[in-house]
Parts: structure tokens; C-alpha cells; sequence
């Protein structure tokens, strides 16, 4: 059984490959403090980003935005009409296990920061995760709804 233990953020390495897009730093998971069912991470959305679709098969998760201006996308897996919420710092989100979602920072200048927590599980490999097509059913979505992710996103 694992201790109580505080963790440095600038201690630990940032993962940029777990969500395309945006950096991962793993801060309360197995590795750092052997947690039993839960892990705490901290995702850095650079400039006019976004993360590829995925869903969370093996986990709930939780996020509130530290900083930043940006877009959330979720649905469920079945349904394919996604709800678009507009995200500021103090939004705080519920991601259901089998719920589609992206983000995409809308600032083309300045990072931004969303601290998350998966419920049962305790790292990366337990959340399950399927990322979907990175040309992908969000733009499509967004086309549907007279909306371009370049404009989105600001990105000349």
C-alpha cells in the first residue's frame, strides 16, 4: 500500500504522445505514489491545439480548466451529436466512461491548462482510452454546424 507523498510538477517529465496535441504530466498514478484507483494529471494545451477524439473505456473522468479559452466536445459513443461547451478558467467537467470528447484551445498565443482525475484506475494503460481519426468526426460534426476548425482555432 503506498504512502502519502507530495509530488513536484517540474520533477516529473512531460508526456507529449499519450494525447496528440496537448502534454500530459502524470502528477498522482502508480508510478509516483502506488494509488490503488485513481490518477491526478495535468495536460498543457498549446497554442491553437487540440487533442485527438477518445473515449475512456476503463474510467469516469473529472477536469477543471486552470487557464486558457476553450472548446470541449463530447457525446456518447452511440449517438454522434456532440454538445460543444465553451470553457474558461473554474469550468469544471464530468466525462462519463464511454464518452467521446475533445478540446482544442482557442488561443493562438498562450498555453493553456486543465487539470484532470481519472476515478478507477490508477495510470494511462487503466483509462482505456481509444483515440479515434485524427481527420475526424468532430470537423465533420463542426462542418455540419457551418463551422471550420481552422477559423475555431484561428490558425492561418
Amino acid at each position: 500500500m503506498g504512502k502519502s507523498k507530495i509530488i513536484h510538477r517540474d520533477a516529473l517529465i512531460r508526456d507529449n504522445g499519450f494525447e496528440k496535441g496537448f502534454g500530459v504530466y502524470s502528477l498522482v498514478c502508480d508510478e509516483t505514489c502506488e494509488s490503488a484507483n485513481i490518477m491526478l494529471g495535468d495536460t498543457i494545451h498549446n497554442p491553437a491545439s487540440r487533442n485527438q477524439e477518445h473515449v475512456h473505456l476503463g474510467c469516469e473522468v473529472q477536469w477543471y480548466v486552470l487557464a486558457g479559452h476553450s472548446l470541449h466536445y463530447s457525446c456518447t459513443v452511440d449517438q454522434q451529436e456532440y454538445k460543444e461547451t465553451e470553457c474558461f478558467p473554474g469550468t469544471v467537467g464530468y466525462v462519463h466512461p464511454n464518452e467521446i470528447h475533445v478540446g482544442m484551445n482557442l488561443n493562438a498565443d498562450n498555453t493553456g491548462e486543465v487539470i484532470f482525475c481519472y476515478a478507477g484506475c490508477n495510470n494511462t494503460e487503466g483509462a482505456k482510452t481509444v483515440f479515434y481519426q485524427e481527420a475526424d468526426i468532430v470537423e465533420e460534426y463542426m462542418r455540419k454546424h457551418g463551422k471550420k476548425l481552422e477559423d475555431v482555432l484561428h490558425i492561418q
